[in-house]
């Protein structure tokens, strides 16, 4: 029989991981919807459990310890009797030992599969992997690997990660992300937002936090594999938990650092939104590799239409993104054709929103009707209310 395993769900230190890891950036393109809602419920005819089936122990019990440092609980069967007799699950961590059992078993359809085994079994581990569809993790080097990979919640049960982007410079991608941040949350969403953008004016500045003691990047800038909660670790205003830049650091958060924070913050909240600026490169590619779709805030001008295609042309990702016009400058009508992207509505300039940001008040507060208007068609994008989904 499987037997169910019961681990800490409580381990919160940071793993550091010796392998490449991460997740496949979302199927999309720069046409397709931006509605970034839960596409689908967990399927209840699996188990959301990874199982642990091989005969060996030592591998059986390496393999524990990783599921355990991930937070998560396991089930276990022992022989290839048990594993028949198991309930399909999301993940198998399978022992190359019962690899020729488990390619017999339907399961195997839609169960993400990885194979583990000792330094010794690395040429019959190679030979099962293509048959099986599995990922090969040879042990102990891979088991920080392999507490990474399981921690990464798949899509159906983490929330939302949605990238703003500028298509030039000063079009306010900052603002936006702090104001739709705090919209999100005053529907009931749990929200984050996190900077990523280098010239950023710090995240935390802008809601008045600066002075509100929490983790900024340097804190995070080392981490690595799986992170556990974050949100008690950050500031907040208003339910908005903010991993902002640290004023005087300069020093840049690895990749690593950057997956690991994003898989522990779509973990916890429904909505995590970043302020990439114009990044494209480096973390920004991390970043967007993990994202479920985008919003380009751009000008209507000939020259800033301009920029934001060429940011376009640059940004090279499959995460379906849609535009948000700035002002009231250029044919509203052409935009989306021009930049090959859907255009879902237009922000006024609004002086009140520049002095808000100023002052580290949320725009939306003092905004005109236009700016709230605009901005709650993209909340209702982000996150439509029960009746629109």
């Amino acid at each position: 029989m499987v037997a169910p395993v019961g681990l800490d769900g409580g381990l919160r230190e940071v793993v550091h991981r010796t392998g490449a890891g991460g997740s496949s950036p979302q199927s999309g393109g720069r046409g397709c919807t931006i509605r970034l809602t839960p596409e689908h419920g967990v399927d209840m005819a699996t188990t959301q459990r990874p199982l642990v089936a091989t005969t060996n122990p030592r591998v059986r019990d390496a393999v524990l310890s990783a599921i355990a440092a991930a937070g998560l609980e396991a089930d276990v069967a022992e022989d290839a009797d048990a594993l028949k007799a198991a309930a399909d699950p999301t993940v198998l961590v399978l022992g190359v030992d019962l690899a020729p059992a488990a390619a017999r078993l339907e399961l195997l359809r839609r169960t993400r599969v990885r194979l583990v085994g000792e330094t010794g079994d690395s040429e019959r581990m190679c030979a099962w992997s293509a048959a099986l569809g599995a990922a090969v993790i040879t042990l102990p080097e891979g088991l920080r690997w392999l507490t990474g990979a399981l921690a990464e919640a798949p899509p159906g049960e983490r929330g939302r990660v949605v990238a703003v982007l500028g298509g030039s410079g000063g079009v306010g991608t900052s603002t936006l992300t702090v104001d739709l941040a705090w919209q999100l949350a005053r529907r009931g969403r749990r929200v984050a937002v996190v900077e990523l953008d280098p010239g950023g004016p710090g995240l935390d500045l802008l809601l008045g936090l600066e002075r509100e003691p929490g983790w900024r990047w340097p804190a995070l800038a080392s981490a690595a594999g799986f992170l556990g909660d974050l949100a008690d670790r950050l500031p907040g205003v208003d339910g908005v938990a903010v991993l902002a830049r640290a004023r005087g650091h300069h020093a840049e958060p690895g990749t690593a650092a950057v997956r690991a924070v994003l898989q522990s913050l779509a973990r916890q909240h429904q909505v995590v939104l970043l302020d990439l600026g114009r990044a494209v490169g480096g973390l920004a590619a991390e970043a967007l590799e993990h994202c479920d779709g985008g919003l380009l805030l751009c000008r209507g001008t000939v020259p800033a239409l301009g920029a934001a295609v060429d940011l376009l042309d640059r940004l090279d990702t499959p995460v379906p993104l849609a535009a948000v016009l700035r002002g009231s400058a250029g044919d509203r009508s052409t935009v989306g054709e021009l930049l090959g992207i859907p255009l879902l509505t237009a922000l006024p300039e609004d002086h009140r929103v520049a002095s808000a940001a100023d002052l580290g008040e949320v725009p939306v507060r003092v905004a005109g009707r236009g700016w709230r208007r605009a901005t709650a068609t993209l909340v209702a994008e982000l996150a439509p209310a029960e009746g629109e989904r």
